[in-house]
């Protein structure tokens, strides 16, 4: 992980270097990237390697199409069809990295809604309630943000005009707020109380999901 953030910041140096459209160029190149079952380092050593065609590029004048070709999806094809994929383990590691990271940012949220509605209730704040709207919401909420995650970075490299370009963003909007309302509705509507949990163990879930997260980030990395 500590290679992959120093070869991530000698990155971020060298794009600083290419002309703004280029610079667009190579940040949706990158997105698409990550849409591939490749290593976040892998990623970053791609990243590098593009970013210095490109800056050789720049220097004697030529274009980001110039330099990789028309078809920016067929070029990243072709060098992930050169990189190791990952294997069955490291990508059930991926995915439980996405769960516990997911569980990580929502069990925060879940235990101060819980708190307020337990206080507003006359209960106390030494245990979480925890509903069945809400354990419906943060499995629906996981998927969703997957879902939204994986398209974002299969259609970075739509050939689109701009006005078309707009229209896509519009829609995406519409269809973000509409998944919100949808992953939030479970957690409004069913408010009965399955079980409560007392906040130090509410707390140790918290933080093991963190942990697990942040050591299953590393082995995939």
């Amino acid at each position: 992980m500590n290679k992959r953030k120093a070869l991530q910041q000698q990155n971020n140096h060298y794009e600083k270097q290419l002309p703004k459209e280029t610079r667009q160029i190579l940040t949706d190149i990158v997105v698409y990237l990550k849409s591939f079952p490749i290593s976040e380092y892998q990623v970053e050593l791609v990243r590098l390697d593009i970013t210095r065609m490109l800056l050789e590029g720049a220097a004697r004048g030529a274009s980001a199409s110039e330099v990789l070709g028309e078809d920016y999806k067929e070029f990243c094809k072709g060098i992930v069809a050169e990189l190791p994929p990952r294997t069955p383990l490291q990508t059930i590691a991926y995915h439980a990295d996405i769960l516990f990271l997911g569980l990580a940012i929502l069990m925060p949220l879940w235990m101060v809604t819980g708190l307020l509605d337990s206080v507003q209730n006359g209960g106390s704040l030494i245990h979480v309630p925890v509903s069945s709207g809400t354990i419906s919401a943060t499995l629906i909420i996981l998927v969703v943000s997957y879902a939204i995650v994986q398209y974002i970075c299969k259609t970075s490299l739509e050939d689109e005009s701009e006005q078309a370009r707009r229209k896509n963003r519009f829609r995406f909007i519409l269809i973000l707020f509409f998944a919100v309302l949808v992953c939030m509705a479970p957690a409004i509507l069913f408010r009965n109380t399955v079980l409560n949990v007392h906040i130090a163990v509410y707390i140790a879930g918290f933080v093991i999901c963190f942990c697990v997260h942040k050591l299953l980030a590393a082995y995939t990395d």
